[in-house]
């Protein structure tokens, strides 16, 4: 049975934009970098390298720049009224304004993701872009 055009627009009007979404993968995606930045300069720290003061001090910055744009992040959805919930490590959820949906990742995708945040911070940070 086909849906109203009505009924169409209605449901449309509670599922998120693709700039909330945005949002969503980023309160999904930057805690998770955030802990491979935050492990990583652990071990630079153990390692006596003779560049180790300087990746830490960039590990520093990449995570002090992660945690404004993640508190950006969740400061916009909750103003939107948008709720994301941690599963286990590959299943989220998200509620918005009464519409729910679950979401599931592959390692591969996390991974990925992660990296391609890593690799954007960093470049950020070396290009004096903020």
């Amino acid at each position: 049975m086909a849906m109203n055009l009505y009924e169409v627009n209605e449901w449309n009007s509670y599922s998120p934009t693709s700039e909330e979404m945005r949002l969503i993968h980023d309160c999904i995606f930057l805690p998770l970098t955030l802990i491979v930045i935050e492990q990583n300069r652990l071990l630079l720290d153990k390692n006596a390298r003779s560049l180790r003061s300087v990746f830490i001090k960039a590990a520093n910055v990449i995570g002090s720049k992660i945690e404004a744009d993640l508190a950006k992040a969740k400061g916009l959805l909750l103003r939107q009224n948008i709720i994301v919930h941690n599963g286990d490590h590959r299943c989220y959820s998200y509620h918005c304004r009464g519409y729910e949906e679950q979401l599931t990742f592959s390692r591969e995708f996390i991974l990925g993701e992660i990296n391609a945040r890593i690799t954007a911070y960093t470049k950020r940070i070396f290009n004096h872009q903020t």
